[in-house]
This record gives structure tokens, C-alpha cells and sequence, in this order.
């Protein structure tokens, strides 16, 4: 199975690369890439088929829960490569409605386990299975969390729902009650004449309601307080440690990574016991819906801190995701429990762009709970050049300038910041910066317009890419960082204008 695994993996990342042309074809019960110089779109339809009766023929009779954690990672990343494959062929023009609604349910039973039939899924009357999982991205979330969803031909499939005094309790969708209430624009799911959640009219599950390891549930990862786990594993699987990783997002493309958009940081927090937690500020850019007259206005309590984060739901390639681990002891880990838990219950924490964003908070917590200070900043002038720049360009130009900018002295380097060109792109920037500044977690302001304007080396964002590099420097070749060695010798570095 590992071979079979590790060679299926090469096989979808080579179809989802732009430009690359295979035709996939099965033999000896695997499938294997015959390379094309020109695949049609008949030939990648194909494909898609192919690829996906595979998996489904492999998945369905897996038990992924009981998947050491290498080969559910491997299983996972084939599943995110084939989804997101299957998403860009079918919205190809010449794609029929038919032969995509097929496609995608094939992919869709594959994220739900494998046990849903696809012609079960193709129904009309079977419609709103589909919408409620779809909507509520619980396909993203179930195989996440390795729940597949149990099938009967009878009942349908099984929806997990946490029942207070039974806790998980997979319940039967096709044997739940639907009740429309037109007046408040929701519908109401009981089974057995007991409430379990409720929607608006278009399947949507409002916030108040997550799903973990343990079902759905009332849980509202923006507002509850305490911070409950969102998964559970054997702990053998990180060598029955407390683990605390940092997590750190970027855009896919390595060639030109977003600098605002598509990139984030957040915590995951392992115990002893088996539970995973996971903690991150809101990410206010990467999200398709805000309310930016709410953020020019700096209303108090606009951005919370989200348990778990969302991102550790996300397929495995929808962004460029990297970590690396610390061993903590059960003091720390109770530490961070309790500052994060603390930091929730404050109803004025707002989020800032600039500072005290999602990497400030990461810092923020392994500076209080471990007592490890890093530094993650850039300048506001270098994220300015590196968004606009064609990539090629700044990688030339830096690769010159920073060497000659090291070698001037502290005094020379912030003169250097009134260049002119450097100048004019700061003061622009800092007019944005004090547009939008809030007061963050520690009730201060992230800069003063008048020393951005007279200051501005002062110019600095707290930014994934920093965060990255500064725990590249001190992991060893595992990803593991040893904080207390790494605290010793002083992992943070100057700070520096570029």
C-alpha cells in the first residue's frame, strides 16, 4: 500500500502542475502517467474518472482512522491533489453539466470516505445531503478529522452530531426531521423529536455551530471562551509529548507569494493525553466577506482569536503550509491554555493589519508561555517592492542592495530611508497603515502618523514570511526547535529595515 500510495502522490501532483500533459492509464491495478505532448480535454475527463474510481475503490476500504500519521498525511494530500484537479478540469468550457455533476460527486463520496455511493449522490431527491455538506465545507472537515461517513441504503448517510449526554452519535440524514421556518428564515434538523442544530434556508450552519472530532456541536469558535479540543489522536503518534507547533501560510505559487492576502500564522497545541487544540488571530484579509468601513472606523472588538484555527481544516494545497514543532512541559502547555482562554474573554481585543495580527499573537504566546522572544518584522518598504515587483526583478535588486545596505552604519541606513523613491512609498504606506491601525490586544496604537512620517525605519509588519525564516534559522533538519537552546544563544536577530 505505502508504494502504492507514494506513487499515486507523484502521479496527481504532476496533473495539477499548469502546463503538464499526462494521460493516466491502469495497469497491473495501479495507475501509472504516460506522458503526451498535447492531452485533450476528453483525455483529462478521463483521467478524472479513472483516478477517481481508483481512489474510491482504495478509500472505501480503508478504516483511515486507524492510518499511522505519515500515511494519512500521504492519503490526504492525494485526495486535496485529485479534488482540486477534478475542480479545474470541470470548469473548463466544453464541460457538460451532466458529466460535471458526476466528477464532482465521485470526488465528493471520496472525501466523505468512500462509503456514500456516487449514483446515490446523483439523485435529485438526494439534493440536499450534497447542499448541507457542500455548503458547510464538511467534506474539508470530516476527512480532516478522518470521520467517514458510515451508509446505509435504507437510512442514507450518517451525519456526526455531539449529543450532550451520549457525546459523538452518528445520526441518520435521511431519518432527520427538516423543519422550514419561513418567518425566521431557518430550518430546524431533529431527529426523534430532539433538536440537533439549525441553518438558514440555504443549508448554511450559522457560527454558533462547529464540527470536531466528536460532531457537530454548539460551539462558536470566535466567542466561546474556553478553548476545547477540536481533535483527538493517539498520542503515540508525537511520541506521547506535549507538542506545540507554529504554523505558518503562504500563497502556493513559490515564484510570487502574496504578501497580504493568502497568508497567516497559528498554533497547534498536542498533549499528553491525545487532544489537539489550535489557536490563531482571525485572519482578516483571507477571507472573501468583511466590512471595510468596520475596519477604517477601528471598532473595538472587530478581529477575534478563533479555537481552533480555520486553516487547519483547509486542503493540504490550497496554500503553502510549513511548521515546525517545540516540546513543552505540562506547565507551559497549561500556560498557553490559560493566556489564550484569558485573551477570549476580553470583549475589546480588536485586530490590527500592521501589528498585533495573527503573527504578533503567535509571538505573543511563546513569548509569555515559554519565554522565547523572536522577532518577525519586515519593513513596510520591502513588502511594498516585493508585491509589486515582477519577481525576478526584486530578487535582483535585493540580492545587490542588501549586502551594500549591511555594511553602512545604523545611522547611514535610516537616512537611507528618505531616498526619495523609499520615502514616498513609506509615507504612503504609513497613511494606509494609520488609516486602518487599531488599538491592539495591549490597548495601544500600532503607529502614530507623525512618526511614520519622521520615522520611517519605524515602518515594520509582523509577517509570515519573517516568522519563517526566523524559526527556519534555529530548526534543526526534523523541524524540531529546542527552546531552550535556542533561548540561550538569543534566537532573535536584529531587526532590520530589509
Amino acid at each position: 500500500m505505502r508504494k502504492s500510495i507514494t506513487h499515486l502522490m507523484t502521479t496527481l501532483s504532476s496533473l495539477s502542475e499548469e502546463g503538464v500533459a499526462f494521460i493516466v492509464k491502469e495497469q497491473d491495478k495501479e495507475i501509472k502517467l504516460v506522458a503526451q505532448l498535447v492531452v485533450s480535454l476528453e483525455d483529462e475527463l478521463k483521467n478524472c474518472e479513472l483516478i477517481s474510481n481508483y481512489l474510491l475503490s482504495v478509500i472505501k476500504k480503508l478504516n483511515i482512522n486507524e492510518l499511522k500519521f505519515e500515511e494519512f498525511h500521504e492519503v490526504r494530500r492525494i485526495v486535496d491533489e485529485h479534488y482540486i484537479y477534478v475542480k479545474k478540469v470541470t470548469r473548463k468550457e466544453g464541460v457538460g453539466e451532466k458529466q460535471t455533476l458526476f466528477l464532482r460527486a465521485q470526488t465528493l463520496s471520496i472525501k466523505l470516505g468512500g462509503k456514500v455511493p456516487v449514483e446515490w449522490l446523483l439523485k435529485e431527491e438526494n439534493r440536499a445531503f450534497w447542499l448541507f455538506i457542500i455548503r458547510n465545507y464538511l467534506h474539508h472537515d470530516l476527512f480532516a478529522l478522518r470521520l467517514q461517513v458510515p451508509f446505509d441504503y435504507a437510512d442514507g448517510p450518517f451525519i456526526p452530531v455531539k449529543l450532550d449526554e451520549l457525546g459523538l452519535v452518528w445520526i441518520p440524514f435521511n431519518r432527520m426531521t427538516i423543519e422550514h421556518d419561513l418567518k425566521e428564515s431557518k430550518m430546524r434538523y431533529e431527529f426523534e423529536g430532539k433538536f440537533l442544530f439549525d441553518s438558514n434556508l440555504s443549508y448554511v450552519l450559522g457560527n454558533e455551530y462547529s464540527c470536531f472530532y466528536d460532531g457537530i456541536q454548539r460551539y462558536n469558535i470566535y466567542l466561546n471562551t474556553s478553548w476545547i479540543p477540536h481533535e483527538k489522536r493517539n498520542p503515540e503518534e508525537w511520541g506521547n509529548r506535549n507538542l506545540l507547533e507554529v504554523w505558518t501560510v503562504s500563497n502556493k505559487d513559490p515564484k510570487k507569494p502574496s504578501m497580504f492576502t493568502k497568508t497567516h500564522a497559528y498554533i497547534v497545541l498536542k498533549d499528553r493525553q491525545g487532544y489537539i487544540r489550535s489557536v490563531g488571530q482571525d485572519a482578516l484579509i483571507d477571507v472573501k466577506q468583511y466590512n471595510l468601513f468596520e475596519v477604517l472606523s477601528r471598532k473595538s472588538g472587530y478581529g477575534k482569536i478563533t479555537t481552533p484555527d480555520k486553516y487547519v481544516f483547509y486542503p493540504t494545497n490550497s496554500r503553502r503550509f510549513w511548521h515546525v514543532k517545540m516540546e513543552v512541559s505540562d506547565q507551559e502547555l497549561a500556560k498557553v491554555i490559560s493566556i489564550v482562554e484569558a485573551d477570549k474573554k476580553n470583549k475589546a481585543h480588536s485586530v490590527s493589519i500592521m501589528k498585533k495580527n495573527c503573527v504578533s499573537y503567535t509571538l505573543k504566546i511563546l513569548r509569555e508561555a515559554l519565554d522565547f522572544d523572536l522577532d518577525a518584522s519586515m519593513n513596510g518598504i520591502h513588502i511594498f517592492f516585493k508585491s509589486l515587483l515582477p519577481d525576478h526583478w526584486y530578487r535582483k535588486f535585493m540580492k545587490r542592495f542588501i549586502p551594500w545596505y549591511e555594511r553602512q552604519s545604523p545611522t547611514t541606513q535610516k537616512l537611507i530611508c528618505f531616498f526619495p523613491p523609499f520615502y514616498i512609498v513609506s509615507v504612503a504606506t504609513s497613511i494606509v497603515a494609520w488609516m486602518i491601525a487599531q488599538n491592539n490586544y495591549q490597548g495601544e496604537k500600532d503607529y502614530h502618523l507623525s512618526d511614520l512620517i519622521l520615522y520611517p525605519w519605524r515602518l515594520q509588519v509582523d509577517h509570515p514570511l519573517a516568522l519563517h525564516r526566523a524559526l527556519e534559522r534555529i530548526a534543526d533538519q526534523k523541524g524540531v526547535v529546542d527552546v531552550k537552546k535556542a533561548r540561550n544563544e538569543g534566537a532573535q536577530e536584529p531587526n532590520q529595515l530589509f
